[in-house]
């Protein structure tokens, strides 16, 4: 993240009492500074600091007297056991940890209380369904009969399980296998977002609980190096629950393939809403690159000037797949979930919120 465009994006943040969906854009809009043409960035940020501001009840407890981190290690040492214990929304609670984690060297030293205190007062305050997230208190339970060994090296279909079982007990159970000694987060982390990805593509997430695991599974990977592997095996349990509960309790209606549609160009496909001939596009234009990325950075040019929602869906998608594949290669299934957010908001004006509560 360059330095000029993190300044740009902390005094906004501040201007709230917490750190959620607002503070995430401006961070994201930061990252991507680098990436998006030049006219872009600046209506990035800017729109992202139009969004309302984040607002959380100021909590008053240990982890706001803690000491104040110095660099990135303390920071997320001492944070991720806050993100653990309250794993209501965890794609969202990691997302803006990996957030503030980027930003933190860019933040003057008076300014480091009270941007670690409105992160505080967002993780702790923010809610979900309470079937919706993974407690330590089950996961503990979980365990007690489950010794944890060396399984294969992390890929899709070892990991299917992890949302296609039929309980979430056994769901974990597929997990466990790679969560020994020898756990690689990084890699474990991105096959969790591939099947992210096939969510995205396969199931109308209108709510954004895929989309809000991908953030997760894309902000565990990125803050590997700097916390604990007992706290990173607990969140990317908890990330993986998401992702069962999203398949399997959310009511999340499946997506209707076509096969029968004719071929449309991207942006045209995104447009018409048509989400098997939008995912057949993005595909194809995925075999070069640099065509995806030219017609990504328009697309999401475009969905600056619509309502909030839409633009955050827009945002956290771009930024999501960008920083798993990078900016000159892109895998045709993170293409075509990418496409498919998109093209599911054409029609709708109304699209809920990544989370339930700011």
């Amino acid at each position: 993240m360059h330095h000029v465009a993190a300044r740009r994006a902390i005094p906004a943040i501040l201007q709230g009492t917490g750190f959620g969906e607002r503070a995430l854009a401006l961070a994201l809009a930061a990252q991507l500074e680098r990436l998006v043409p030049e006219p872009m960035r600046a209506r990035l940020i800017d729109r992202a600091a139009a969004l309302p501001n984040d607002d959380a009840p100021v909590h008053v407890g240990p982890a706001a007297i803690a000491p104040i981190p110095v660099d990135q290690l303390q920071l997320c040492t001492q944070l991720a056991p806050l993100c653990v214990q309250h794993p209501a929304q965890i794609g969202l609670q990691l997302a803006c940890l990996d957030a503030l984690a980027d930003l933190w060297p860019h933040v003057s030293s008076d300014e480091r209380p009270h941007l670690r205190a409105r992160f505080i007062n967002s993780v702790i305050a923010r809610q979900a369904p309470a079937g919706s997230m993974l407690t330590t208190t089950v996961l503990r339970e979980w365990q007690r009969d489950l010794p944890t060994g060396m399984g294969e090296s992390p890929n899709v279909a070892a990991l299917k399980g992890v949302i296609v079982e039929a309980s979430p007990q056994d769901a974990y159970r597929a997990l466990a296998e790679h969560l020994g000694n020898r756990m690689d987060i990084p890699t474990l982390s991105w096959v969790l977002g591939a099947l992210a990805t096939s969510l995205l593509c396969n199931l109308r997430d209108r709510p954004g609980h895929a989309l809000q695991a991908l953030l997760g599974t894309v902000a565990c990977e990125r803050i590997t190096p700097w916390t604990p592997p007992e706290d990173l095996a607990v969140l990317v349990s908890q990330v993986a629950y998401q992702l069962w509960w999203t398949r399997n309790r959310a009511g999340l209606p499946q997506v209707r393939a076509c096969l029968d549609t004719a071929p449309r160009p991207l942006a045209d496909a995104v447009h018409g809403g048509d989400l098997t001939t939008v995912q057949r596009a993005a595909r194809n234009v995925a075999k070069t690159p640099e065509a995806f990325w030219g017609q990504a950075w328009r697309l999401l040019d475009e969905w600056i000037d619509l309502d909030d929602r839409r633009f955050l869906h827009a945002l956290y998608a771009s930024a999501a797949v960008a920083r798993r594949t990078g900016p000159n290669a892109i895998s045709p299934d993170d293409a075509a979930a990418w496409a498919t957010v998109l093209a599911e908001m054409v029609y709708d004006g109304t699209s809920t919120a990544i989370g339930v509560s700011r």
